[in-house]
């Protein structure tokens, strides 16, 4: 058994947007015939590690495309293998990747269920919407229980693999190891299905699902897919010195298989060696800003010596959700004067805006009907997101109509050009890819839409203006985008155990949950973009984080060499919060520069260390018990490196142990340390 030579290959499609859904099967061998059924033709041309299909439709009628799978599992056996060397028994674990900036991003287990929020418009706001839907209301016992070991990862997927030993205990060797993900730019969201059998772990189904979005494929009509690129690691037979096993963690074979694939992509920008550091208004006063706010907080700033370099206004400006270029009665001076006065302060003015989503009680949406996006055989409007912070519902855009694009550029160009916002926060772009009745290219996918419509956002802007995306499907961006959030949002609260079982939502914004996809996400820092980790905050009042949480937030994203914008009040920060955070900025300008290896990525869902090659080893313990964490070195490291090390927030000897193999210190409850390698 191989994959995916020995995959079948399944088309889902329609006859209209809103019929039933049709399944094909292709008989044939995946990778050697042109396969051909009821007028499809698909192709899969196998490069080395690589796959690139191309499908047709050679016949009418004209269909609509659902999504393609190509499945590898058994009727006959209980478990299967991805190549014919690694035998059916082994037990695995995986790295489930998400589907846009705030989708979570970890290890997973066998024995746990790949949950989505109970609410609909929720798990649409935070995942893939085609992927299926398991905790939808109203809830019953099944919903309840949605089965374990069932998993969708977005774009990319990692299992490691023991043999005959359970997931959990793959940590004394070195295990065999399977990556794959896409390979480039591409018109479709790729996903992978992973089924493991909750008893062992052992693999029951793969399969590599792109998605189509709803999109119309015409007779004759060719669609070249988003490739897969794949790489196997420690399989049976591979030789390799016993001490360069030892290096090849899981996460450096991750961040050395999405270097070869950010080599396909064209990045935007130069990747910012000193740091990108900032002040947001959003985390402390939210929607009730003002213009006196805003000035009081920037007089502040510019008092101090610590050199800022943007200034981010962010919601509560407009005058609605849609009408961006009319400010509220808490701006009488205008946004163009703010701009002045932050460039006077020598920041660079920036600015928030969700400019693919509408309030009804907008100028936008009541006078420009044809703009607001439908549902597919209905009038009703496509819902984006419930936010209370907006008084209710807010609704997606049409982005293919021509009035709205005119709109669209016309707005960013105000900003930018007149306005003077060189810097643009952008979010909830992911409506973009929502299914709905378009009035123009209905032979777009999802990512396509998106990716055409932040192109539009990025002609209007110019080259030169840094854009940050957020709340935006990761891929479609890249090249777009000078920085991404990649990471839930932060919050005031370390986590929230009861709000995540009652709405079973694994991204519910936290401080613990930002900081995990700021790890797991480390790869993607100065090769796609620039890491944007959202904010931090230091303040003792109007938070419920302790300072030894304000610590781990300060250490991993500093470490982490991405974005690092503060989010209090300033003319109430205590003096001793505000030197926390220029060491911290000191800390973040030292690593801006390198892309950071995540240590332990798959023994913990929070991974309990991070490397930055700027020389210095972040370990931290997030949990509210003491533990003893220990930890593999980082790579090209040897046990005597590590010697002498010192604490960077307190200049205290690290007190850990090392040996060949790795190292181990004991840490309190939110306990962490950053060392200094004197290396």
């Amino acid at each position: 058994m191989q994959f995916p030579e020995d995959a079948r290959t399944h088309l889902y499609y329609r006859l209209t947007p809103d019929g039933d859904v049709r399944k094909l099967e292709f008989n044939g061998r995946t990778v050697q015939d042109a396969l051909e059924a009821e007028g499809f033709e698909i192709r899969f041309d196998k490069r080395d590690a690589e796959l690139r299909p191309m499908l047709r439709r050679v016949r009418s009628p004209d269909v609509i495309l659902d999504r393609l799978e190509l499945v590898l599992n058994s009727a006959s056996l209980a478990s299967i293998t991805l190549h014919p060397d690694v035998p059916i028994t082994y037990g695995y674990r995986i790295f489930q990747h998400g589907y846009q900036s705030w989708s979570l991003s970890a290890r997973r287990i066998h024995r746990e269920p790949n949950v989505f929020a109970r609410l609909q418009w929720k798990k649409n706001m935070d995942e893939n919407p085609e992927t299926p839907h398991q905790g939808r209301l109203p809830i019953s016992f099944l919903h309840m229980l949605p089965a374990p070991g069932r998993f969708y990862s977005e774009g990319l997927v990692g299992l490691e693999a023991l043999a005959e030993a359970p997931a959990e205990t793959l940590t004394k060797t070195e295990p065999v190891r399977f990556l794959y993900s896409i390979s480039g730019p591409g018109h479709q969201f790729m996903r992978f299905r992973v089924h493991l059998d909750p008893r062992n772990g052992r693999l029951t189904e793969f399969a590599i699902v792109w998605d189509f979005n709803g999109r119309l494929f015409p007779n004759h009509a060719r669609e070249s897919l988003t490739r897969v690129r794949w790489s196997a690691h420690n399989l049976p037979g591979q030789e390799k010195s016993a001490r360069k096993a030892r290096r090849q963690s899981f996460a450096l074979q991750l961040d050395m298989h999405m270097k070869s694939v950010a080599r396909n992509f064209k990045r935007h920008g130069d990747v910012k060696r000193d740091g990108i550091i900032g002040w947001c208004s959003w985390y402390y006063y939210y929607t009730n800003i003002s213009e006196e706010i805003i000035l009081k907080n920037l007089a502040t700033l510019a008092k101090s010596d610590l050199k800022i370099d943007v200034f981010q206004i962010d919601d509560g400006y407009q005058k609605h959700l849609g009408d961006w270029l009319e400010t509220n009665a808490k701006f009488p001076g205008g946004m163009h004067m703010l701009a002045e006065r932050i460039r006077d302060a020598k920041m660079q003015p920036g600015i928030w805006l969700a400019p693919f989503i509408v309030q009804t009680d907008s100028d936008l949406y009541k006078n420009n009907p044809e703009m607001i996006l439908r549902q597919n055989g209905s009038d009703k409007p496509v819902r984006a997101l419930f936010n209370p912070n907006w008084n209710g519902w807010s609704y997606a855009l049409d982005v293919t109509h021509p009035r709205y694009q005119q709109w669209l550029q016309e707005t960013i160009h105000t900003i930018v050009h007149d306005w003077g916002y060189p810097y643009l926060k952008l979010d909830f772009l992911f409506t973009a890819a929502f299914r709905g009745a378009y009035s123009r290219y209905q032979n777009r996918t999802g990512a396509q839409r998106l990716q055409e419509t932040l192109q539009l956002i990025r002609k209007a802007a110019g080259k030169k203006t840094f854009l940050l995306g957020c709340g935006c499907p990761l891929w479609p961006g890249v090249g777009v985008f000078d920085a991404m959030r990649i990471g839930m949002d932060v919050n005031h609260i370390w986590r929230s155990d009861f709000t995540k079982w009652v709405l079973r939502d694994r991204n519910y914004p936290t401080a613990r949950n930002a900081l995990i996809n700021t790890i797991t996400r480390s790869f993607m820092h100065n090769r796609f973009w620039t890491n944007d980790p959202d904010c931090l905050m230091v303040r003792s009042t109007r938070t419920k984080l302790n300072i030894k949480h304000t610590y781990i937030l300060a250490s991993v994203m500093a470490l982490s060499g991405g974005m690092l914008l503060l989010s209090d009040d300033l003319t109430e920060l205590d003096a001793d919060r505000f030197d926390l955070f220029k060491k911290a900025v000191a800390l973040n300008r030292k690593c801006a520069a390198h892309t950071p290896v995540p240590l332990g990525l798959l023994e913990h869902e929070f991974p309990r260390g991070l490397y930055n090659p700027a020389g210095y080893i972040g370990v931290w313990n997030p949990a509210p018990a003491p533990d003893r964490i220990r930890l593999e070195l980082p790579p090209g490291f040897e046990k005597y490196d590590l010697r002498g090390a010192t604490d960077y927030w307190t200049g205290q000897a690290i007190p850990w142990r090392v040996d060949d193999e790795g190292f181990s210190i004991s840490l309190a409850p939110f306990e962490s340390m950053v060392a200094v390698l004197d290396r």
